[in-house]
């Protein structure tokens, strides 16, 4: 878990306060950031570590035994993912294909299966890794994935007769989202005719804005009070299966068995047989690196919908994408490579005077 923990905040915040040791006094508190490259080595460290202790599987029964906490699985992912993170694509393909051959685990037969809250779907054949949504006490002020009063956007205005509450938006971000090119070149539209995963990462409904978000199945949106009891998932072998291709394809070029994993998500996603080949909908042989590249991208993104991962691959791909490929951001407010790490709490920099601010903020 500290892996876990220092894996996220040194891709938030670069440079980290690495603190590996029990504190024994008061002057221990306070720590200055240490470089991100000996965090990276302390997360491989202790995911190595974990690795070689961690039970492949937990049986449920019995306290330390619940279902939901990381195996050695999850571990071995986690690796993979921090090695391509570090462009060491050899490792990572290295770790994704021990979990792919060895955990034992297996895709759902349906997309939908993952994020279900109930019929035994949590901790399922395709789950590496999931935050558990309850081990015991009340589920109230919780909510499920989704949020029933954020719509895809049409006119700006709401169907009860009433206009839209400018609250939620900025003076200089107040435009017809509808009528811009990110709109229609986001990741709806990127969904072809027929995939599934649309249906299950979006739920249309009525004109008009409700709030200033995306309406998503898998997402948890504050303040509703609506009860929820769906998990949220961290790893599943579907993002193993995408590990494996890019860093395959990253290292030279995508492999006949980075291939098939891609088509095995693809063809699940049309309801499709998982290992039957289908030759309109599967990715074909012989095309370049480059190409192989964009189909991958594209494919976890769809795939792998607000699970949390798209600022990560955005910051591992090292383009900006919204200026590169949508070309979309000349009226809003600049970005700049400075953003690409999060600032430090003020509060955090009054209560530890030993650490200094990201370039930017």
């Amino acid at each position: 878990m500290r892996a876990f923990a220092y894996f996220n905040l040194v891709r938030l915040f670069g440079d980290v306060p690495l603190r590996i040791t029990e504190i024994k006094s008061p002057a221990e508190v306070n720590i200055a950031r240490s470089p991100a490259a000996q965090a990276y080595a302390q997360i491989i460290d202790d995911l190595k570590d974990a690795v070689t202790k961690l039970p492949p599987v937990y049986s449920g029964s019995g306290t330390g035994n619940e279902k939901g906490r990381p195996t050695r699985w999850a571990a071995l992912t986690m690796l993979a993912d921090v090695y391509l993170t570090q462009k060491n694509y050899g490792e990572a393909k290295a770790a994704a294909a021990q979990v792919i051959t060895q955990s034992g685990l297996s895709l759902n037969t349906k997309y939908a299966d993952n994020f279900a809250a109930k019929g035994g779907a949590e901790n399922g054949p395709e789950s590496l890794f999931e935050v558990q949504f309850s081990n015991g006490g009340s589920s109230s002020g919780t909510t499920p994935f989704g949020n029933p009063y954020s719509y895809i956007m049409g006119p700006v205005t709401e169907s009860n007769g009433g206009a839209v509450s400018l609250a939620a938006y900025r003076p200089t971000d107040n435009d017809d989202v509808t009528n811009e090119p990110g709109f229609k070149g986001g990741l709806i539209q990127e969904y072809e005719t027929g995939d599934l995963r649309r249906d299950v990462n979006f739920t249309q409904g009525r004109n008009g804005v409700g709030l200033q978000n995306w309406l998503t199945s898998k997402h948890h949106v504050p303040n509703t009070g609506a009860a929820g009891q769906a998990n949220f998932p961290i790893y599943r072998l579907a993002e193993v299966f995408l590990l494996y291709a890019e860093a395959t394809n990253e290292a030279s070029l995508l492999d006949a068995q980075g291939l098939e994993y891609i088509n095995r998500l693809r063809r699940r996603a049309f309801g499709l047989p998982l290992t039957t080949p289908v030759a309109a909908l599967d990715i074909v042989s012989g095309l370049t690196q480059a190409q192989y590249r964009d189909l991958i991208r594209s494919e976890r993104r769809k795939e792998l919908a607000l699970e949390n991962h798209r600022w990560f691959d955005l910051l591992r791909y090292g383009f900006d994408y919204a200026n590169t490929v949508l070309k979309v951001n000349q009226k809003r407010d600049a970005f700049t490579k400075d953003k690409f790490l999060f600032p430090i709490a003020k509060i955090e920099l009054i209560n530890n005077p030993l650490l200094t601010q990201n370039s930017g903020y």
